[in-house]
């Protein structure tokens, strides 16, 4: 009988030891992926924003909101709940043309990158508001040292 409980003792200490170190997976991350299109409009610009929701969501490692607009470029309270800048960890601009930005949006974006530490990354030939000049150059400068 005594040895039976020892057993038992044993069994559930090894069992909570095991459980106290399986891998606590990290919690995913909140991606916000910008497709707005001003003048010529590209079939990549949909098929790229589909595949990055899609890899986001077969590897588990972030969740994707879809935006072609830039109204998400903020951190003030958005109307129906709508998400902002405050709930992602990065932003990633898939555009054509310029991006329309008020001087608000442009400067909660470069807060997000410098002050938050927050992930910022453009692809396509878009621009993000200012003809190429000034925001794209500044995110790449807030950016410099961002471990995300």
């Amino acid at each position: 009988m005594t040895i039976r409980i020892a057993s038992l003792i044993l069994s559930i200490a090894l069992g909570s030891l095991c459980a106290a170190q399986a891998p606590v997976a990290p919690p995913k991350k909140h991606l916000l992926v910008i497709g707005e299109e001003k003048g010529y409009r590209h079939e990549a610009v949909s098929h790229a924003m589909a595949t990055i929701e899609r890899l986001g969501r077969q590897t588990g490692l972030w969740e994707t909101t879809l935006r072609t607009d830039a109204e998400a470029l903020t951190k003030k309270k958005l109307e129906y709940n709508a998400k902002n800048l405050n709930d992602f960890d990065a932003v990633l601009f898939y555009t054509g043309g310029n991006l329309e930005m008020n001087a608000e949006q442009k400067a909660a974006l470069l807060s997000f990158v410098r002050d938050d530490g927050k992930g910022s990354s453009a692809a396509g030939k878009g621009n993000l508001g200012d003809g190429g000049n000034g925001v794209q150059r500044q995110l790449a400068d807030a950016a410099r040292g961002n471990p995300f």
